[in-house]
């Protein structure tokens, strides 16, 4: 690595590392606005909280997939359940009013072997590439869940832009994205954390109908 590598590196650690104290300070002022009642004074409030809740979120997961980029780490294996991480993410994350999700989670999907942080980040980061696909149109999040042999399979399809077929190559190459507020780093920690768990992930996508995502986590990655 060349010593400019390494200065930049130590850089983004940094600055990954010093902006989760005031994100995490906003994050607990806002909860305080909630439990002392503010949204239900203003429905204007209510909606602004939202506003301030989704965008810590995004910043929040900026500096996640940064500090994972710059630093990754072996993942700690253990018993996690998919259909139980899934409806977490879904549950927090920011969706437009005008987004319907649907989920179908396979009943008695075993656990899998996973590090339950990275694997959480992982459908995070998906999720929110669809979110973020569907905010000039398009409607629906179909997420589904199944057994697949020795693994457990996840979709995530969703009706939004899609994406143009010059740009399904880089995908997964750091740093690439056709957002301008955004880093380029989400499917590039995808496939990171994919890639330690002994699994995959794909993308099959056709520019203005909707992008699907899969991935596949073996039952057994260690």
């Amino acid at each position: 690595m060349c010593s400019d590598d390494s200065t930049i590196k130590k850089v983004a650690s940094a600055v990954s590392h010093e902006l989760r104290v005031p994100l995490t300070s906003i994050k607990n002022s806002v909860f305080y606005l909630k439990i002392e009642g503010a949204e239900a004074e203003d429905p204007k409030i209510a909606q602004h909280i939202s506003i301030i809740n989704s965008q810590i979120d995004a910043c929040v997961q900026m500096v996640s997939n940064m500090q994972s980029f710059i630093d990754p780490r072996e993942p700690v294996f253990k018993e996690v359940r998919v259909g139980e991480l899934l409806t977490e993410a879904l549950s927090l994350m920011f969706t437009h009013s005008s987004i319907r999700v649907t989920v179908d989670i396979e009943g008695d999907l075993p656990a899998v072997m996973a590090d339950g942080f990275q694997v959480r980040q992982l459908f995070d980061n998906i999720i929110r590439n669809a979110v973020e696909a569907m905010h000039q149109g398009g409607c629906l999040l179909i997420v589904t869940a199944r057994l697949c042999g020795d693994s457990v399979v996840i979709d995530f399809e969703d009706t939004g832009d899609g994406i143009k077929p010059e740009h399904m190559d880089r995908l997964f190459e750091p740093l690439f994205t056709t957002r301008s507020h955004a880093l380029g780093l989400g499917l590039a920690v995808c496939r990171q954390f994919a890639d330690a768990h002994k699994g995959e992930i794909g993308v099959q996508s056709e520019a203005g109908k909707g992008t699907k995502v899969t991935v596949r986590l073996p039952l057994r990655s260690c």
